[in-house]
């Protein structure tokens, strides 16, 4: 808590930790309406936040920024000299001659805005209540670590060969084909742990193709600033890096915003817009609740709705006619697969994602010589 005396703002500063969340840090501000500037408040301001990447100011101000007085240009001065955002609301506190917009609240950051408002009715002394919504960024969801298989260390001929001269016994005496592929990914997966093992990687921050190399020179030298200001403790040195980090601030918004704006401006069709909003990570994708429904429930589903044959004489007809060797142009029938038509067909996806075997186009790939012979 900061005391402040009785001829200038009075002031409060709160640490706040939401849960799997970065600190902020909260200043409640209320400045009377004889109180001098606001520059012991800017002082300390200043001297709190240097260990903050979000502040949030809320008060009342009286400083109505719906004119132009001494006091509101000065809270306007204060948030344009560090790049703060003054959330724009309507007017907060009405009185019987005027309207005017006294409570405040003033944010490190536009991005961090969700939404915001104010209460219809009056909330104490002629006062709006006023609110926030405000996007807090969630660390448990950033990895400082990931897991990958070690391919650089396989030798593939060897690999090979541990694997086709494993027992396949369980695999020809397989009563299903759930069970056959059981089999073969259990053989695959066991020989690939043995020859491209996970390795546990450090993550590193993915830098935002926005960010060019003059901005990023900025941005070590900032880091500098801040590392001599906290050797030093000098105001000077203070003063320059709250300089650098502002103009680094606006700097990075304008790059990001003229990057959006070249991936979007030759888009003309609506639907790939969305798709590049989406990729741009501007607007999110719609949930899909189709993991809702087990396999049994969607086949049971489909058979309930599909066409049943008109009588038992049909479907008996139909069966006796899979077992029939003598051809015939009204039946569908399968062509043999070869090895090469499954290289073929293998080839011909990019994709290395993975299903609930964990294993992806290239594990496959590189045991096709030693599973050849169990295809059939």
């Amino acid at each position: 808590m900061i005391s402040s005396p009785d001829v200038t703002p009075e002031y409060l500063f709160a640490e706040i930790k939401p849960p799997g969340a970065k600190t902020l840090l909260v200043a409640v501000v209320y400045r009377p309406p004889k109180a001098t500037n606001l520059s012991v408040f800017a002082t300390d301001y200043d001297k709190f936040t240097i260990d903050y990447d979000t502040t949030i100011i809320l008060g009342d101000f009286n400083a109505n920024q719906l004119g132009n007085a001494y006091e509101a240009m000065e809270v306007r001065q204060f948030c344009n000299d560090r790049a703060l955002y003054l959330v724009p609301y309507f007017p907060t506190c009405h009185m019987h001659a005027s309207d005017t917009l006294l409570d405040l609240c003033i944010l490190s950051d536009r991005e961090l805005l969700s939404s915001y408002g104010q209460s219809s009715v009056l909330f104490i002394a002629c006062h709006d209540l006023i609110y926030v919504i405000l996007r807090v960024r969630n660390l448990q969801s950033h990895v400082s670590t990931y897991r990958a298989r070690a391919y650089g260390q396989l030798n593939h001929d060897t690999f090979c060969d541990d694997l086709f001269n494993r027992d396949w016994n369980d695999l020809i005496d397989s009563q299903s084909v759930d069970e056959m592929a059981r089999c073969l990914q259990g053989h695959i997966k066991t020989v690939l742990d043995q020859h491209a093992p996970y390795i546990t990687h450090p993550a590193r921050s993915k830098i935002p193709p926005w960010i060019s190399p003059e901005l990023k020179n900025l941005c070590r030298s900032r880091d500098r600033l801040y590392r001599a200001y906290k050797r030093t403790k000098a105001l000077r040195i203070l003063h320059l890096y709250r300089s650098a980090r502002n103009d680094l601030h606006i700097k990075i918004k304008a790059s990001r915003s003229n990057y959006y704006a070249a991936r979007l401006s030759g888009i003309t069709n609506s639907r790939t817009l969305w798709k590049e909003l989406r990729n741009l990570g501007i607007a999110h994708s719609s949930s899909s609740n189709v993991n809702s429904f087990s396999p049994d429930e969607l086949n049971a589903h489909f058979a309930r709705v599909a066409q049943w044959p008109s009588s038992a004489g049909e479907v008996r007809q139909f069966l006796d006619s899979l077992t029939q060797s003598v051809y015939s142009d009204s039946l569908f029938y399968f062509e043999d697969i070869s090895p090469d038509n499954l290289l073929t067909a293998l080839m011909h996806f990019s994709s290395q994602s993975r299903g609930v075997d964990n294993l992806s186009l290239r594990d496959i790939i590189i045991s096709l010589p030693a599973i050849q012979p169990y295809q059939a």
